[in-house]
């Protein structure tokens, strides 16, 4: 289970690509072996066959479903200790090395989660994944590993390029904030 890189891309571009927009998208990165393992850990962990899925279970989180408020289970947090398959992709010498390049030293993992999105969820409103504790270290990057097709209808990620030069966007409490639209042009999309 591995990373691949593109010959005409290597760690020092893509490190490049990062600063100048603040992300980077490298599709077929990861083989369709190691997606269809992930895919299937993620299917298994679903069906909550151990039956770790609950209220009482802190790694477990949930969401109000959009109409009725219903709490649907919508997360794993974290995962890669109930997941082999997620750990060795989060760890796979491939993006440990455009980490590296990207920090000029070595990158550690440092939070790790599965989200499911299961439908009729509200969400996730604008907001912007970056530490906001006061006295914690702001070298944190995030690496998401989509498993299924990202559409309009089913929820995607939208980044904004240039961005993250403006760093926090929203107070440095250590509380989850939403990003006022007004703060981002939606067409810088």
């Amino acid at each position: 289970m591995t990373g691949k890189v593109s010959a005409r891309m290597d760690s020092a571009a893509i490190a490049k690509e990062f600063h100048e927009r603040g992300y980077v998208i490298l599709r077929g990165f990861f083989s369709h072996d190691t997606m269809a393992s992930l895919i299937d850990r993620a299917e298994v962990l679903w069906s909550d066959p151990n039956k770790i899925v609950s209220h009482n279970n802190l790694r477990c989180r949930y969401m109000a479903h959009h109409v009725s408020g219903e709490l649907l289970f919508e997360c794993f947090d974290p995962v890669v200790d109930i997941a082999p398959e997620m750990h060795i992709a989060a760890a796979c010498k491939p993006l440990m090395d455009i980490l590296r390049a990207i920090y000029g030293c070595e990158g550690y993992l440092f939070k790790d989660k599965l989200i499911f999105k299961p439908s009729g969820a509200l969400g996730y409103p604008l907001h912007q994944d970056y530490i906001s504790w006061p006295d914690f270290p702001k070298s944190f990057l995030t690496v998401v590993i989509p498993l299924d097709a990202a559409t309009e209808e089913n929820g995607y990620t939208v980044v904004y390029p240039g961005y993250h030069r403006s760093g926090l966007m929203t107070p440095a409490d250590g509380q989850f904030h939403v990003v006022p639209r007004s703060l981002v042009e939606e067409a810088d999309r």
